[in-house]
């Protein structure tokens, strides 16, 4: 038995012809690259609302759906969904699609369908778009302007004694909540360029982005934001900071700055995270949730997608005058993982639930593969990693927040597929095999190559 044959160095591989030389995954040219950004520059900032003639021709929509054709043309499909973020996301359709069979309101099903397929098109185009430093570079400053024009827009908003309940942005940052959870999903992004960028000017931008958006989560007074901004800093001081003492500091004076800067509103509902009893939003959450376990075993596939607030209404309200009576009938349940197990039983919180935390694991996955390659890694190693933090502000805030069809977390998972692929990560980890198993492979390796040297 011959051995096998030796690996093409570099060296060989230029000595190849052209026609010879093993492809590489294609990548999408620069215009197509700016053209998607518009794209979702445009569904980010919710600028079609401020101009009716950007959204009465569905401007938004007619480039994201342009620059999906394009790029397929480009690329192609490739292994997109055999990542496990892909199969999932695919099993959530399906689901969604499904859902309409036994739904509480069937056309609330059907109108659940229609933001999964749109997000999947942003799942893909996240993954085939950002696979270059210089375009994650870009992506990063993208976002710190969204930051910086969403929190100037709304600046009459912020600090208010009286929470104000609408604010000019996209539908998914419309409350001030939701808000503070937008924001604190794209922070690790302007924080990824100070840490990283050697451009002065980059770095300011990075600056400005970070400080305009932990301002507009403590101008909304969100205690879901807080949430989310304080455990992507703990998972950064955690798994990334090298120097653990001197990031503890620098954690407890930006507590302390807050604590100091920070307007009444916002310390005052700080404050009452833990007095329950005194809370009419935190006693309506826990009402809702245990709603949510009831539907679950009541309707093992759940109500429906869309369908928790119809549900909850007609068959699962209690305690109505504590709640505020009639006004609350059509409640939210205000957690992304209550809302899930609600609308789509145990079975798919537990996909979500894997969902996020595969995606994190991958990142990290990917930033130790990248730190394995060294010179010849092809982007930053800590990028990966700020995606992964990205996820676990998006799971923090989910706790309190509901909105289980937003882009986000679509977002995150193209933004992981892509950092796999360009770790050189399989689609799927290989599964490790049992021990005797591994001893008869290493035995059966060990023959064949002493049989080959005889050779």
């Amino acid at each position: 038995m011959a051995a096998a044959a030796p690996a093409i160095d570099d060296a060989a591989l230029s000595k190849l012809p052209p026609h010879r030389r093993p492809k590489g995954p294609k990548s999408v040219p620069n215009w197509l690259f700016y053209l998607f950004l518009l794209a979702f520059a445009l569904e980010y900032s919710g600028l079609p609302n401020a101009f009716p003639v950007l959204k009465a021709f569905r401007v938004t929509t007619i480039l994201t759906y342009l620059a999906l054709i394009l790029t397929i043309s480009q690329v192609g499909i490739g292994d997109l969904f055999k990542h496990r973020q892909g199969k999932m996301l695919l099993w959530f359709l399906i689901f969604t699609i499904c859902s309409m069979a036994w739904a509480v309101v069937k056309l609330k099903a059907y109108q659940s369908i229609r933001p999964f397929v749109d997000y999947l098109f942003l799942f893909y185009l996240m993954a085939n778009h950002l696979d270059r430093p210089k375009r994650m570079q870009t992506f990063g400053v993208l976002v710190s302007f969204l930051m910086i024009y969403l929190v100037q827009q709304n600046l009459s908003r912020m600090g208010q004694d009286l929470r104000i309940g609408s604010y000019a942005a996209a539908y998914f940052m419309g409350d001030g909540n939701d808000f503070a959870w937008g924001m604190a999903v794209m922070l690790p992004f302007a924080f990824y360029l100070v840490l990283t960028s050697k451009s002065f000017i980059v770095k300011l931008i990075g600056v400005a982005g970070l400080g305009v958006g932990v301002f507009g989560i403590i101008g909304t007074s969100s205690r879901g934001g807080t949430l989310g901004i304080g455990a992507a800093i703990l998972f950064y001081w955690y798994f990334m900071a090298k120097r653990k003492a001197l990031g503890a500091g620098m954690v407890v004076a930006l507590v302390l700055a807050v604590l100091a800067l920070a307007p009444g509103s916002y310390l005052n509902r700080m404050g009452g995270i833990a007095n329950t009893t005194e809370d009419s939003s935190a006693q309506a959450r826990i009402e809702t949730w245990k709603a949510s376990l009831k539907m679950a075993i009541d309707y093992p596939l759940g109500v429906g997608a869309g369908n928790f607030s119809s549900a909850y209404g007609r068959y699962y309200m209690t305690g109505s005058a504590a709640l505020g009576s009639a006004a609350n009938r059509w409640f939210s349940a205000h957690s992304i993982y209550f809302r899930t197990v609600g609308e789509y039983g145990y079975f798919g919180a537990g996909l979500l639930i894997w969902l996020i935390i595969s995606a994190i694991i991958d990142n990290m996955r990917a930033r130790k593969a990248l730190i394995e390659l060294g010179d010849k890694a092809p982007i930053p190693v800590t990028w990966p990693a700020f995606v992964a933090m990205a996820l676990v502000a998006y799971a923090a805030c989910g706790i309190f927040l509901g909105g289980l069809s937003y882009p986000h977390l679509f977002m995150l998972c193209g933004l992981t597929v892509a950092n796999k692929r360009l770790a050189g990560m399989a689609p799927v980890p290989p599964k490790k095999l049992p021990g005797r198993a591994r001893g008869r492979v290493a035995a059966a390796t060990a023959t064949a190559s002493t049989t080959g040297d005889r050779t």
